[in-house]
């Protein structure tokens, strides 16, 4: 017989699982027409929400009152609170069912997790670019910079199937962890510059292969780990979310004209879409409703375009700066997790994605980034001294 704990677990991947895949595929694939309409995410949503309800009645026992039993209590009440502007801003249901898969992946083995991600992001990845192929799927054809054609192979924007790869690839070597061989190397570098090809991505072309490098040195070249072992390091690490976005801040707000136009060049005009976002919506404290222009009717960028690219200002933005603040600081605490569990992997990679957050949408968005779902570590009332390694795995 399964323990309810096991049950519990269970019950949690299986629900992230769906829920993962089916969003993944509706929001960024042009599989959308596929998936029922507009009231495919409501349901699929809502399913989620009763599931982990029930797994947490399946989970629940008296826990041991410990000193941090209450301080993360009021964190995890603080999270909820200020959650609500980014419920209601963003796509209610949808939203909700985020949050509480974030939450109530506390209990739960983070590499059992990221096996889920890694298997339903690459369901997504390979489905949408088969299809693209057979043309079971309409594909977006773009021109680049250089006077390419930019192919989205079958994601509803040419830069989607690039960035749900970045965060596959850090996924598959957090998981590895010393264990990848160089075919590995081999292949990952493959679809790296494949997708480049493709799809003229810059930003996690750079970032993937600064990512494969990293790993490729630690595991084969230093054999040792280099960032946890290093004081000053550990320290970056762990405010490396608070630095990119003060970073970014500064850029929009306080860099001269002369340094705004040479990152503005560097970053593909979206620093200066950043600073006209806070120009032309302000910024609130519990957040507001805004709608963002990409396209017009005839599939070109509009004139109007308005979209900010930087998750940091995005969230400030429309949800406003509270949930933006406290978001930010569990970055920094489910950083400063990683490093007392010695994941010298996780927590590098943890850095690529708050850089990666500068001028990339996708780092709050759980269909992308598997690290949203290490907060839940924020929150969990055992020992997280205890290498997680030690504990009942799937």
């Amino acid at each position: 017989m399964y323990s309810r704990n096991k049950i519990a677990i269970n019950i949690f991947l299986g629900t992230f699982f769906i829920w993962l895949t089916y969003m993944s595929l509706y929001v960024t694939t042009n599989f959308k027409m596929f998936l029922g309409g507009s009231w495919g995410p409501r349901v699929i949503a809502s399913l989620a929400i009763l599931l982990l309800f029930s797994k947490e009645l399946v989970s629940v026992k008296i826990n041991s009152y410990n000193s941090k039993f209450y301080a993360k209590t009021i964190l995890l009440i603080v999270f909820v609170i200020s959650s609500i502007s980014f419920i209601v801003h963003n796509d209610g249901l949808l939203s909700l069912s985020a949050i509480l898969l974030v939450i109530s992946s506390r209990d739960i083995n983070i590499f059992s997790t990221l096996k889920i991600f890694i298997l339903a992001e690459s369901i997504v990845l390979f489905l949408s670019i088969i299809s693209s192929k057979i043309g079971l799927i309409q594909t977006l054809y773009m021109p680049s910079d250089d006077g390419l054609i930019r192919n989205s192979l079958g994601f509803s924007y040419v830069s989607f199937a690039s960035h749900h790869a970045f965060f596959l690839i850090c996924a598959y070597l957090i998981l590895r962890r010393k264990q990848v061989k160089y075919i590995e190397y081999v292949l990952l570098l493959m679809i790296i510059l494949y997708l480049y090809r493709v799809t003229a991505t810059s930003s996690p072309f750079y970032l993937s292969l600064l990512a494969v490098f990293y790993d490729f040195l630690v595991v084969k070249i230093v054999k040792e780990d280099i960032i946890i072992n290093n004081s000053v390091l550990k320290v970056v690490a762990i405010l490396s979310f608070a630095i990119a976005f003060v970073v970014i801040i500064y850029f929009c707000n306080f860099a001269s004209p002369d340094v705004i136009a040479v990152i503005d060049r560097l970053v593909h005009n979206r620093l200066h879409l950043s600073i006209d976002g806070i120009r032309n919506f302000g910024i609130t404290a519990f957040g507001q409703k805004v709608s963002f222009i990409t396209l017009n009717v005839f599939g070109r960028y509009s004139s109007q375009y308005n979209y900010i690219d930087s998750s940091y200002v995005q969230s400030l933005v429309v949800n406003g700066w509270v949930f933006t603040f406290i978001l930010i600081f569990l970055y920094c605490l489910a950083t400063k997790w990683a490093i007392k569990q010695k994941y010298e992997i996780m927590t590098a990679f943890m850095v690529l994605a708050s850089i990666q957050g500068m001028f990339d949408p996708q780092m709050f968005v759980l269909w992308y980034s598997p690290f949203v779902m290490i907060l839940g570590k924020c929150f969990s009332m055992g020992d997280l001294t205890v290498n997680e390694e030690t504990k009942e795995k799937i």
